[in-house]
């Protein structure tokens, strides 16, 4: 693994397992090294991956450690290096590197036939608020995602990360700033209404929505706001509707402006 540290490598193969690939023997990382230039040179078939596993693991990794004027993942040979990995010393981790290949498909199947539906799409949000940062937000960056607007309290109002406005998530792998703009989620319908959260009822929500915004007016906060879709509805909203636009409207009052996120991501420099 020429020009690659093996730091990099986990980095390039981004899966759960990566303690096991960072502690290995270095006499086994060597060898499936030298193995993987070997096979690489002969144009050898792989032992273990297919050839379509073979292609996304390439393309992933080569997003994340690029050829930018400096060898990047793909003259590294890391897809082969995996290959003769899984095939030796690795070989209890081929249902993690399997695993890897599903997700980074399923995500750019989900990614295509959305775009197939509406056109280019650049910007996502995990259901549920269900995002890990130090795993499942590279994915993202790597399908050319240009933001995020996760992360989020699911129970409280407020900045999960203690920023509050857009920001480049950290990636922990390769310690630097990620290829993707987080916008942080500060306040989300169902934390305030729903009785496994908040509980509150629309009208006594709407001072916490307030302060939020004379807190973000002072000091100059930018954040993403999340209304579902039923909550529209006049005749079952129970208020929720109207304290919406009373939110966009108080924004504005205060001398914000509402915009989509894209538009936020767009005029935002980090």
């Amino acid at each position: 693994m020429s020009n690659l540290s093996r730091r990099n490598f986990v980095a390039a193969l981004g899966t759960g397992a990566a303690a096991v690939w960072l502690t290995a023997e270095a006499r086994d990382v060597l060898a499936a090294g030298a193995r993987a230039a070997a096979a690489a040179k002969a144009q050898a078939p792989f032992k273990v991956l297919t050839a379509d596993q073979a292609a996304d693991l390439d393309a992933a990794t080569s997003r994340i450690i690029p050829s930018d004027g400096t060898p990047g993942a793909h003259e590294a040979n890391v897809v082969r290096f995996i290959d003769e990995s899984l095939a030796g010393w690795a070989k209890n981790q081929k249902d993690d590197v399997n695993k890897l290949v599903a997700e980074l498909r399923r995500l750019a199947a989900e990614k295509h036939k959305l775009e197939a539906l509406a056109g280019p799409i650049t910007g996502h949000r995990y259901h549920y608020l269900r995002v890990d940062p130090h795993r499942n937000l590279a994915p993202l960056a790597d399908l050319g995602l240009r933001y995020d607007t996760t992360l989020g309290f699911p129970d409280a109002l407020g900045f999960r990360a203690g920023i509050a406005r857009p920001f480049r998530p950290w990636n922990f792998e390769r310690e630097e700033p990620l290829d993707l703009i987080e916008v942080p989620l500060a306040a989300m319908d169902a934390t305030l209404a729903e009785e496994r959260y908040l509980g509150l009822a629309a009208k006594r929500a709407e001072p916490q929505l307030m302060q939020l915004l004379d807190w973000a007016a002072e000091f100059g906060g930018a954040f993403a706001v999340l209304w579902h879709p039923d909550r529209f509805d006049p005749a079952t909203s129970g208020g929720w509707d109207r304290l919406y636009w009373r939110l966009l409207a108080g924004a504005q009052e205060r001398g914000g402006s509402c915009v989509p996120a894209a538009e936020l991501v767009s005029s935002h420099s980090t």
